[in-house]
């Protein structure tokens, strides 16, 4: 009987070590699709402030999406921001990607900006 209750405890064990990792495995994050990412959110507009905080007397558009915006990089997309400005303010639903990098620099235009980098918004199409 304690060789039974013995091999049951086993069992049951490597059951529940299995069950809890089958559970992690499924809520790992898996790499975004990029031909398959729709997202919907607002096109917000922001004034650019320059590094000692005060405005550049211009704006540049934002997705607000709903954990953060997401500055939108133009020379990557396949939209422009004249396309994109009659949407200000409205919530609108793209096909685009999420990218991570420098916002300033674009290939087209090696000219030196101000340097900022992290997360934004490439649009491939406007739904």
């Amino acid at each position: 009987m304690l060789k039974f209750t013995t091999l049951l405890l086993i069992l049951s064990s490597l059951v529940a070590c299995e069950v809890s990792n089958s559970t992690t495995n499924s809520m790992e994050k898996k790499p975004q699709d990029p031909d398959k990412f729709i997202i919907s959110g607002q096109i917000v507009e922001k004034d650019f402030i320059i590094k000692n905080g005060v405005s550049a007397g211009f704006t540049e558009l934002y997705f607000r999406a709903s954990v953060q915006d997401y500055f939108i990089k133009f020379c990557e997309s396949n939209i422009t921001k004249k396309e994109l400005e009659p949407f200000i303010d409205n919530v609108v639903t793209v096909h685009a990607e999420i990218r991570d990098g420098d916002w300033d620099i674009c290939e087209d235009d090696p000219a030196e900006m101000q340097s900022r980098i992290g997360a934004y918004l490439v649009i491939k199409e406007l739904k």
